[in-house]
């Protein structure tokens, strides 16, 4: 019962003691007689109210017991929405928009990253989602060109193609993007199928060969 309830409650039955934060049925009529002390049943504190919450994560629906434990012990504030998490990286945004913000990766949150769940249509995958443009031309200010492909990304910013070793951290690309006030140093070449980048001091070069497999270094 909130404070307002009870002021509405104690205006309704006048002379009626709200004593802790116990409910107490009030009456207009005397009663019959007096019950001993003993044996007037009291009732029990009336549970505190979960607070309904609309928090919907790759599709499917987080309980407010579940936002509540993940807010206390990771310090975090999940307004009501809808949105993807990349478990693996900790990306999150908005259903069918870009990268919003990075959280501690691993949370118990909502189900399986789709492939669509940003909207993407760049032919870049990151983790098995699709990036949108607006991922697409952030991530390429930071390391150049980004050649179509499936990638990873971990929680610690190593980067590279899936099922290969990392080729650029992109969290040292984009501090070094910030300290210099630009982007990273990219090229590619429509004629040799190949492209790559450099921020830094650490750099990559990534192709496709004449039979269409990919091949990439890093230096």
């Amino acid at each position: 019962m909130t404070p307002r309830d009870l002021l509405r409650y104690s205006t309704a039955c006048p002379g009626t003691a709200l004593l802790a934060a116990l409910t107490i049925a009030c009456s207009q009529e005397a009663p019959l007689a007096a019950e001993p002390a003993a044996a007037r049943a009291v009732p029990a504190p009336r549970a505190a109210a979960v607070t309904e919450r609309n928090v919907v994560v790759n599709g499917l629906a987080v309980s407010p017991t579940v936002l509540a434990a993940l807010e206390a012990s990771h310090r975090l504030q999940i307004a009501d929405g809808n949105y993807w998490y990349d478990r693996t990286s900790g990306a999150a945004g908005p259903a069918g928009g870009p990268t919003l913000a990075f959280i501690a990766p691993g949370l118990d949150l909502g189900g399986p990253l789709a492939p669509d769940a940003s909207a993407g249509n760049t032919g870049v995958f990151l983790n098995g989602r699709e990036l949108p443009q607006y991922d697409l031309v952030a991530l390429t200010r930071a390391v150049g060109f980004v050649q179509p492909g499936r990638y990873f990304l971990d929680a610690n910013g190593n980067a590279g193609f899936e099922g290969g070793p990392p080729l650029i951290n992109l969290i040292a690309a984009s501090r070094q993007q910030t300290a210099n006030g630009s982007g990273g140093d990219g090229w590619y070449s429509s004629t040799a199928q190949a492209g790559g980048g450099e921020s830094g001091g650490t750099g990559y070069v990534m192709g496709k060969d004449a039979s269409g497999n990919t091949w990439s270094a890093s230096y």
